[in-house]
């Protein structure tokens, strides 16, 4: 009877033992989809997954704006980019980074300008044309893109944006439609005027997208280089100063600017913003290391992706929940460490060093 309950107790240790490595293989696996669902970027073909790393993570140099670097309040960054997994210690180092404030500045208010746009083809392939013929005002901050698009391609198409970029600066935007095989239809490419308030980028000269054509039937679907079109307002001596912000990070191809910061209100949130500048061959992929306010580290948001040769905007949401919980009335300084790492890579990982805004 002891060997038989020996036996049976053996059976259940080893049973026990499984279970246990099964809810480990399963919680592993649930963090690794959890964090591939923090991409805001939609995924890449697989073909776009398999190519070569042999370049260079860093190919650009930023080019010389002409602006007075002097007059930059630089922080000491980590040039050599560090790559350790674990991330900074960060224990006492946010209080021992330095503090600086964002330069005095306005963003520019709205104001109406007319903008015109003569139509422009930007695709012809295969059978599929697409032609930019105009622009237009929707409600609030929509804007519009009028496409007219003709399908010759002998299948049924859906189109889908991946990416639009606004005077060389990324801009969220919402574009997906069917158009049945021999149809000609006309469609509305809209998105929503952020880049206005964020930095007073509120009429667009310079568009660029790039769209993915998917077939209906199993025929090779494709994305497209980038599509380039021109408004009336197109400045091809256009950029965006933020010389007045605080440099958090510059290694020649990559920098991150600290250049605006909105205080929590009754209605909305508050919010740090950065100008994120990507002048390498890799697509980056950006978050909030360690977000600490009045000297408190809280669980605050920054997310961002920005595409090889772009900028875009990315901000801390300051939410004001969080703000609550660890006990924050009133904000008096941001302390900050950003990781980036390139989108198809995330277990390289840089990180800038630590600083704290005065605001």
């Amino acid at each position: 009877m002891k060997k038989f309950l020996s036996v049976i107790l053996a059976l259940m240790m080893v049973f026990s033992s499984g279970v246990v490595l099964t809810s480990c293989s399963s919680s592993k696996e649930e963090e690794k989809t959890s964090s591939q669902k923090k991409k805001k970027k939609k995924d890449k073909d697989d073909d776009d997954d398999d190519e070569t790393e042999s370049k260079g993570f860093l190919s650009q140099s930023i080019p010389d704006d002409g602006s007075d670097s002097s007059s930059v309040p630089t922080v000491t960054v980590n040039s050599d980019l560090s790559k350790d997994p674990t991330g900074p210690d960060t224990s006492t180092s946010m209080l021992d980074g330095p503090v600086v404030e964002i330069g005095p500045h306005e963003i520019p208010a709205y104001s109406y300008t007319q903008v015109t746009l003569e139509p422009q083809e930007i695709w012809n392939q295969e059978g599929l044309v697409i032609t930019v013929t105009g622009y237009k005002l929707g409600a609030g901050n929509q804007r519009e893109f009028l496409l007219t698009v003709v399908n010759g391609t002998g299948h049924k198409v859906k189109l889908d944006s991946e990416m639009m970029a606004i005077n060389g600066v990324q801009q969220t935007d919402w574009y997906i439609e069917e158009i049945e095989d021999g149809q000609t239809i006309e469609s509305s490419f809209f998105y929503f005027l952020s880049l206005g308030d964020e930095l007073g980028i509120w009429d667009p000269g310079m568009v660029q997208t790039i769209l993915t054509v998917y077939y209906d039937d199993g025929a090779s679907s494709y994305r497209t280089p980038i599509l380039t079109f021109y408004t009336s307002v197109y400045d091809p001596n256009f950029a965006v100063d933020v010389s007045y912000g605080v440099e958090l990070y510059n290694d020649g191809q990559v920098r991150f600017t600290a250049y605006h910061y909105v205080a929590p209100s009754r209605y909305d949130d508050g919010y740090l913003y950065i100008f994120i500048e990507n002048y390498s061959d890799k697509e980056l992929s950006i978050w909030a290391e360690n977000v600490v306010i009045n000297g408190i580290e809280g669980d605050f948001y920054l997310s961002s992706y920005v595409m090889p040769g772009y900028k875009a905007v990315g901000s801390v949401r300051l939410s004001k929940t969080k703000l609550e919980e660890i006990g924050v009335d009133k904000i008096e300084n941001i302390g900050l460490i950003i990781r980036f790492n390139p989108s198809d890579d995330y277990s390289t990982k840089y990180y800038t060093n630590p600083v704290t805004i005065s605001v």
